[in-house]
């Protein structure tokens, strides 16, 4: 059984995501604060008018965030109707994985799925669900209608 994978790169290390939760590729935008997500999204995005949490693609390998640059993309995925986007440095392809190659247990906390051999080598593929649990907004007294003492 084969499975499509967007392949992209982030600082150098390449990654996948399953192409069937890829909604869209675009290129960097400028983003605006969501104070009550995570420290994991970067921003929001308005996207024909729905806003999207921008994920730091940085932020899943523990590196320092860089600034959005005009040459990055940023890739929206989704499942079960939520979406969310990824900053990373640049789209490279759509590759067919032929079977399960996996070459190695995924890192711990890292968002990652599994890792495959591809014929750019280690490809660490991306878990959608855990990225999109790890966007949900945080609890905040503000969002809840309440107060601050």
């Amino acid at each position: 059984m084969s499975r499509e994978l967007l392949i992209f790169e982030i600082d150098d290390c390449v990654f996948g995501v399953p192409a069937e939760h890829v909604r869209q590729v675009l290129r960097a935008a400028a983003l605006f604060p969501l104070l009550e997500y995570p420290k994991l999204v970067e921003g929001g995005l308005n996207l024909r008018g729905e806003i999207i949490p921008v994920i730091d693609g940085r932020a899943i390998l523990s590196r320092p965030h860089k600034p959005i640059e005009p040459s990055d993309h940023m890739i929206v995925i989704g499942a079960r109707q939520k979406l969310v986007a990824i900053h990373i440095d640049r789209a490279l392809e759509l590759a067919r994985l032929e079977a399960r190659t996996d070459t190695a247990e995924p890192p711990p906390g890292k968002l990652i799925e599994r890792i495959v051999n591809t014929w750019r080598g280690a490809t660490a593929i991306l878990d959608v669900d855990g990225l999109l649990a790890a966007c949900a907004p945080v609890d905040s007294p503000l969002l809840a209608g309440g107060s601050e003492a």
